[in-house]
């Protein structure tokens, strides 16, 4: 089995390019954004009726299936961050030294605080692969995302920015810890 491990972009630059994808879409530079429909007057906020993601029991376990599932649910995770601004799911399943982690918590409940919002489906994974054979201590998982379309508004009153979406490969170290799995890193590999 081929592994894309060695090619890790590592840094901040790689954390804020994986938070920023995130919040600030996938592509370069985007032709002027279409105006976004009308709402109504009252203020952005987070979606009152979304709620964390729970962790599935699948998760909860020490084999490759069980990070597995971990991964797959750190990414919902992430989307749910995205659609609510609220950064204590993310953190709580993050290590404290994970700074694309905490990029992505911070940049989604600024974006919120300030009146903004961002609309899309988010990531999915479309191939996972867990490098066999390692310590439960740093486990390496290489993904593909699919990251779908989303319109982004930094803050009220700002215009509405619109990004494709794409595929992107992400390489996250988790790590087990005695109550459960956290990520130690998430790194942009291409």
């Amino acid at each position: 089995m081929r592994t894309v491990w060695p090619r890790l972009t590592t840094g901040l630059a790689a954390g804020v390019m994986a938070a920023g994808l995130l919040l600030s879409g996938c592509g370069g530079d985007s032709p002027e954004p279409k105006p976004l429909p009308k709402e109504s007057k009252s203020s952005p906020s987070a979606s009152p009726s979304a709620t964390p993601p729970a962790m599935p029991a699948a998760a909860k376990q020490e084999s490759d299936r069980a990070v597995e599932a971990f991964a797959r649910h750190y990414v919902d995770v992430i989307n749910y961050t995205a659609r609510s601004g609220e950064r204590e799911p993310i953190d709580t399943l993050s290590a404290d030294g994970c700074e694309s982690c905490a990029l992505i918590g911070k940049r989604a409940a600024r974006t919120y605080a300030e009146g903004g919002r961002i609309r899309g489906e988010g990531w999915s994974i479309s191939r996972i692969n867990v490098v066999p054979k390692q310590s439960r201590e740093r486990v390496y998982i290489e993904m593909t995302i699919e990251q779908a379309p989303e319109t982004v508004v930094a803050k009220s009153g700002a215009k509405a920015k619109r990004f494709p979406g794409g595929t992107h490969t992400f390489n996250m170290v988790a790590s087990r810890k005695k109550d459960g799995w956290t990520v130690a890193r998430l790194d942009l590999v291409a």
